[in-house]
């Protein structure tokens, strides 16, 4: 009996300690310094957002966050950085109308390995989420115009940084190609990749070609 009452008195809680939403609108995200304080109410915390940083944020040989600093490579080689980076959006960056899928891989990792990583990158179709409507896609597909494959290419563990872009090469494939030979296909070899794109690009190639790569044959395809 006592049980049956705490529950109850737990679900009054929940429900009326429900934030109330009356403004339903998307949080408008603006860029951090770094030297933003923790505070503890209306005391400033002797540490600061560059802290949690350091702490998150070094290893950047991982695989999560391997990936978002490929995101952030592409978007500085093509000056389209304006915004926070969005979670879960259906593609990761947008440039002259062109919506972008990076994808990341590297031969080493940050732990013991007893040989290189195969390489692979994720291509299968989603149904990707929009950020600006909340809403869910209805059918499963490639929301991208162009996939930029963000290939780690450096091979010695003692020297390995992933900050230094000359290590990185870059895949740019219309992402056309990718649904008219491997429509349902979830992953895609290095061997696969350079079968439909021989030309690995620089980063410096990146930011001077990516748009003539991205756009091969849309006019004769049109």
């Amino acid at each position: 009996m006592y049980r049956q009452k705490h529950e109850r008195s737990l679900l009054r809680y929940n429900m009326t300690s429900l934030p109330n939403l009356n403004n339903p609108l998307a949080i408008d995200l603006h860029p951090k310094i770094g030297n933003e304080f923790l505070r503890n109410g209306q005391k400033d915390l002797p540490i600061a957002l560059i802290n949690f940083w350091r702490w998150s944020a070094s290893n950047v040989l991982g695989n999560a966050l391997r990936g978002q600093l490929a995101e952030f490579i592409v978007g500085y080689a093509l000056d389209c950085l304006s915004t926070v980076r969005q979670e879960w959006d259906a593609y990761d960056l947008k440039k002259d109308n062109l919506r972008i899928e990076v994808k990341s891989a590297s031969y080493l990792q940050s732990w013991k390995q007893e040989k290189p990583s195969s390489i692979g990158f994720d291509i299968a179709p989603k149904r990707g989420w929009d950020a600006a409507s909340n809403t869910m896609g209805a059918e499963e597909c490639r929301a991208s115009e162009a996939f930029v494959f963000c290939l780690l290419h450096h091979a010695e563990k003692v020297s390995v940084d992933p900050l230094d872009l000359s290590q990185w090469s870059f895949y740019v494939v219309p992402t056309r190609w990718l649904d008219q030979q491997f429509p349902k296909q979830q992953r895609l070899s290095l061997a696969a990749l350079q079968k439909i794109q021989s030309k690995s690009l620089t980063f410096d190639e990146l930011r001077d070609q990516f748009h003539q790569f991205a756009t091969i044959g849309k006019t004769e395809d049109a």
